[in-house]
């Protein structure tokens, strides 16, 4: 039996929402409530702040409020930190330099650090614009005004959780985390968290980090514990869980290792309890 539901948030439980992340599709928040009224935890997994998923989880009426982050370089349960694997900076300014070095295009190289912080190569890019609207509108993180490179070279300690590059379609995002594979290979921990978001983050991290605790922490057993996500990243759940789901949307890496394939979280709670009854 089934007792708990991790979820990825981007692309999967955020998918198609609206006007913010946080309002979810009717079918998505109909289905969480029905999860909810058949006493099955839902915990987040998500290359996002842990607050995210806490903050989710609070909207929709969950209170065992268990939430990782930073594609699992961080965790927290019911507020206190469960975990936290930081990034130092040599390995995020090591990853910049080998990808420039290479000539691989991007779109930006960002970070984000576990006081909820994120940083642009440029702070003006329309992507930093839309990241700090988003985050003056549900009060969740800040973009700084100082360029990656500057925060990465300054003297000031920097508490980094996670450095990510964009490209601008998959296949250099595929080619550049080939050779930061190469280069970096049992330094770092290196993943998707879309097809063109190459994440680089402590070698600790990863987002198995989240079953993982439940079960060795929360008495939760293998085969109670449900995990649905959409990229390469969410594939680290799949060995801790009784059933894995993939959105139909998502990266085949996802989809050839699940059990179902689904449209949505509505649609993966509807077997989830089917499997219970």
């Amino acid at each position: 039996m089934i007792r708990a539901l991790i979820s990825d948030l981007d692309n999967t439980l955020f998918l198609g929402h609206g006007e913010t992340v946080f309002d979810l599709t009717a079918r998505n928040a109909e289905g969480l409530a029905e999860l909810r009224e058949a006493q099955v935890a839902l915990y987040t997994a998500s290359g996002r702040m842990s607050a995210f998923g806490e903050e989710l989880l609070r909207r929709n009426g969950f209170t065992d409020i268990r939430s990782s982050g930073f594609d699992g370089a961080s965790g927290t349960d019911q507020g206190r930190i469960a975990w936290q694997y930081g990034l130092e900076k040599e390995d995020a300014l090591r990853a910049l330099g080998i990808v420039n070095e290479s000539g691989i295009p991007y779109i930006t190289a960002q970070m984000q650090t576990f006081g909820n912080d994120r940083y642009f190569s440029d702070p003006s890019q329309q992507i930093a614009s839309a990241y700090r609207a988003q985050a003056d509108e549900i009060h969740i993180g800040r973009v700084m005004d100082v360029p990656v490179i500057q925060a990465l070279t300054s003297s000031q300690p920097l508490q980094l959780g996670k450095f990510s590059i964009r490209f601008a379609s998959a296949e250099p995002a595929s080619e550049a985390l080939s050779l930061l594979a190469e280069k970096m290979s049992g330094r770092c921990y290196l993943t998707r968290s879309d097809d063109t978001l190459v994440d680089v983050l402590n070698r600790k991290a990863g987002k198995g980090n989240m079953p993982r605790y439940l079960l060795e922490h929360c008495g939760y057993r293998r085969e109670e514990i449900a995990v649905i996500g959409d990229a390469l990243n969410d594939t680290d759940m799949f060995p801790f869980a009784g059933l894995r789901f993939a959105m139909a949307n998502g990266e085949a890496a996802a989809r050839d290792s699940a059990d179902f394939i689904v449209r949505d979280v509505r649609e993966c709670i509807d077997i989830l309890l089917e499997e219970n009854r």
